[in-house]
């Protein structure tokens, strides 16, 4: 945390009787909305409490575009890698055309998606539940990530366990190809191998789940 940053005090007390929100409201001044909060246990919480940086963002969309063709952009090597997916899409009809497309799909009050939203928070609250200590978070957050769009986006076909190792190797291949951008071309990224082989394992889950989906 900076020194510099104003920083205000919160007693247990003050925190149980009133909230956090509390404590933000008091400690907000508007010459001064970056602040932090000191905690009687030690620990501290910086606050953001103001949204300049999101008006900014607002205001200078134009500052944002994706870059499809320069290969140093990880929009480019993502397309490369996916093809032409909503989160590489390119800015503006074609996004939007994709935009229209997936919506019902990732819908919050789709049913398949709240009922594998519920499953996987359920099964995340047993993993904690179960170990006394947790190591390491990432495989439990890969996990229920996976199982929140496993079923609704790819149906029964595939398992969790295949879900997550195609994941694994998706950051592999997108790793590798950072890596080979630095002296291939455009053309030869679309045609290395790890790429082709990524692609056509896809491909082939795709192609199962639809043939497989509901009329």
């Amino acid at each position: 945390m900076s020194a510099t940053l104003p920083c205000h005090r919160v007693s247990n007390r003050a925190l149980q009787a009133k909230g956090i929100l509390d404590a933000i409201e008091k400690a907000y001044q508007p010459d001064s909305p970056m602040f932090t909060l000191q905690f009687d246990n030690g620990s501290q919480t910086l606050i953001l409490a103001d949204s300049r940086h999101v008006q900014y963002w607002l205001d200078h969309d134009d500052h944002f575009i994706k870059e499809m063709n320069d290969t140093r952009s990880s929009s480019a090597l993502g397309r490369i890698q996916l093809g032409q997916s909503l989160t590489f899409a390119r800015d503006g009809d074609e996004w939007r055309q994709l935009r229209a497309l997936t919506t019902p799909t990732v819908n919050p009050k789709q049913p398949g998606l709240k009922q594998a939203n519920e499953d996987a928070a359920q099964w995340l609250s047993d993993c904690f539940s179960s170990q006394s200590i947790i190591g390491d978070l990432w495989p439990l957050c890969l996990e229920w990530a996976t199982r929140c769009v496993l079923a609704p986006f790819l149906g029964s076909q595939i398992d969790t366990d295949t879900a997550i190792a195609l994941t694994k190797r998706h950051q592999e291949v997108f790793f590798h190809l950072v890596e080979q951008a630095e002296y291939q071309d455009k053309a030869a990224l679309y045609l290395d191998l790890h790429v082709q082989a990524f692609r056509s394992e896809l491909a082939l889950i795709i192609d199962k789940a639809l043939h497989h989906a509901p009329p």
